[in-house]
C-alpha cells in the first residue's frame, strides 16, 4: 500500500472523531498529494479541510477551500463532487444569511445535475433552495421547491423526510395566503409524521394548521389546535419553533377574547425572539402586545410596546443592512478572484506565445550560425566548371549551394565582358545588362 493510500485511510478513520482529528489528517494527505501530483487525493484533502472549517463555523476559510476543490473537480470532470461542493457553498451562504448567493449556488447545482442527466439525489438541494426562497419572502417559489423535494422523498419511500418537507411547504403556502393548499399540505404532513417519535414536528404541524384556521376566522378551532400543539410539544421544540407556537397560541387567545392569557403568551414569545435575535418576530410580538394592552385599556403600556416595536424594526433593518453588506463583500471578493484567474489565464497564454516566438528565433539564429560556419570554411570548387562539392560529396552549381547555405537570393544579369562576347550587336561596348 502506498503512502497516499495510508493517508487516505487515516483521513477516513478521523472523520468519526470531529474536526480536531480531521484537520491534521487532511493536511498530511494534502502535502503528500502535492508532492506526488495526485489530483484525486488533492481533491479529497481540500474537501476535508473545507468541511473541517465548516464544522467550526469558520465560513471564509471553508468557502476558500471548497472553491479551490470545486476548480479541481471541474478540471477532472468529477460532477458528483462538483454538485456536492456547490451545495456546501450554498449552505455556507445560507448560514451567513447571504440568501441570494445561496440561491445562485443551489440553482447552479440543480442545473448541472439536469445537464448531465446523471442520477444524483436532488431533494436536499431542493430543500435548501426552498429555505433560501422562503427567507427572501419568495413564498410561491419556496412552496414549489418543497413540492419537488417532497415528491423525490416519496419516490424513495422516506415518509418522515416527506412529512417534514410537506410541513415546510405548508408554512410557505400559509405565508403566500394560499390557505386551501396550506391546509392540504398540513394534512398530508400530519399523516406522514404520525409515526415519527419526535414531538416537535407534530406540534409544529398542529400550530401551522391553527394559523390556517385563524386566518380563515375559525377562532375556536384554531385555539383548540394551538393548545393541542402546545401540549404535544411542551419543551421539546427548538427555540424558534417554540416562539412561533407561542405567538400563534397567543393570537388565537386574543381573538377568542382571553386578553390576559394572550398577553402572557406574547410576552413569552417576545423573550424567546429577543434571545434568538429574531428582530422581525420580536417586532411582531411588540405590536401584538401593544394591540392587546390597548384593548385592555392600558394605553400607556400599549404606547411603550409600540415604541419597542419601532426600536426592533430599526434593529431588524440594521441587521438586514449588515447582511446585505456582507453578501456584497462576498460577491466582490468572488469577482476579484474570477478576474485574477482570467488575468492569470491571459498571462499564461501570452507567455506561451512569447516562448514560442523566442524558440522560433533561436532556431532561425542557430540555422544562420550554421550557414555562416559552412560558408566560412574551405569550400571545394571545380577549377573548370566552378561547381561546388557539398559535405556528402555531391557536386552542384555554386548558386544552388549558396541558396541552401546563405540568406542571399540570386537575380540574373550579364557582365560587360560576356555581353561583348555574346551580345555584341545588342549592347554598346563596355555596358552590362541588368
Amino acid at each position: 500500500m502506498s503512502r497516499i493510500d495510508d493517508l487516505t485511510k487515516a483521513l477516513r478513520q478521523s472523520q468519526e472523531l470531529g474536526p480536531d482529528a480531521i484537520l491534521p489528517a487532511a493536511e498530511a494527505l494534502l502535502a503528500a498529494a502535492e508532492a506526488e501530483g495526485d489530483r484525486l487525493a488533492l481533491r479529497q484533502a481540500a474537501n476535508a479541510i473545507g468541511v473541517c472549517h465548516l464544522m467550526r463555523r469558520e465560513f471564509p476559510q471553508a468557502r476558500e477551500w471548497f472553491q479551490a476543490c470545486l476548480g479541481l473537480c471541474r478540471e477532472a470532470g468529477d460532477l458528483a463532487n462538483e454538485v456536492g461542493l456547490l451545495g456546501n457553498l450554498g449552505l455556507i451562504h445560507l448560514m451567513q444569511g447571504h440568501y441570494e448567493l445561496a440561491l445562485e449556488s443551489f440553482l447552479l447545482s440543480l442545473r448541472r445535475i439536469e445537464e448531465s442527466g446523471q442520477a444524483i439525489p436532488q431533494d436536499a438541494t431542493l430543500n435548501n433552495l426552498a429555505i433560501a426562497y422562503h427567507y427572501l419572502e419568495r413564498y410561491e417559489q419556496a412552496a414549489e421547491a418543497y413540492e419537488r423535494s417532497a415528491d423525490l422523498c416519496a419516490g424513495r419511500g422516506d415518509g418522515a423526510a416527506e412529512g417534514r418537507t410537506r410541513l415546510n411547504q405548508a408554512q410557505s403556502l400559509l405565508r403566500a395566503d394560499r390557505l386551501d393548499e396550506a391546509d392540504m399540505a398540513c394534512g398530508r404532513a400530519a399523516a406522514l409524521l404520525a409515526a415519527v417519535p419526535e414531538a416537535g414536528p407534530r406540534g409544529v404541524c398542529l400550530a401551522t394548521r391553527a394559523a390556517v384556521l385563524l386566518k380563515r376566522g375559525r377562532v375556536a378551532e384554531a385555539l383548540a389546535a394551538a393548545e393541542e400543539a402546545f401540549e404535544v410539544v411542551e419543551n421539546h421544540a427548538q427555540p424558534a419553533e417554540r416562539m412561533g407556537l407561542l405567538l400563534t397560541l397567543a393570537q388565537c387567545r386574543e381573538q377568542a377574547g382571553g386578553l390576559a392569557e394572550a398577553e402572557a403568551g406574547f410576552r413569552a414569545a417576545l423573550e424567546l425572539a429577543d434571545t434568538q435575535c429574531l428582530h422581525r418576530d420580536a417586532m411582531e410580538c411588540c405590536r401584538y402586545l401593544s394591540r392587546t394592552l390597548a384593548a385592555d385599556g392600558r394605553l400607556g403600556e400599549a404606547l411603550s410596546f409600540q415604541e419597542q416595536a419601532l426600536e426592533r424594526h430599526v434593529r431588524h433593518f440594521t441587521t438586514e443592512a449588515a447582511r446585505l453588506r456582507g453578501e456584497a463583500e462576498v460577491r466582490h471578493q468572488a469577482e476579484i478572484h474570477r478576474l485574477r484567474n482570467v488575468e492569470l489565464t491571459h498571462l499564461v497564454e501570452e507567455l506561451k506565445a512569447a516562448n514560442a516566438a523566442i524558440t522560433k528565433q533561436k532556431e532561425e539564429l542557430e540555422q544562420a550560425r550554421h550557414d555562416i560556419q559552412t560558408l566560412a570554411g574551405l569550400v571545394p570548387i571545380c577549377s573548370s566548371c566552378k561547381k561546388v562539392r557539398d559535405d556528402t560529396g555531391y557536386w552542384e552549381q555554386i548558386e544552388a549551394y549558396l541558396l541552401r547555405h546563405a540568406p542571399a537570393r540570386f537575380t540574373h544579369g550579364i557582365c560587360p565582358a560576356c555581353a561583348d562576347v555574346l551580345y555584341r550587336q545588342m549592347f554598346p561596348p563596355g555596358e552590362a545588362a541588368d
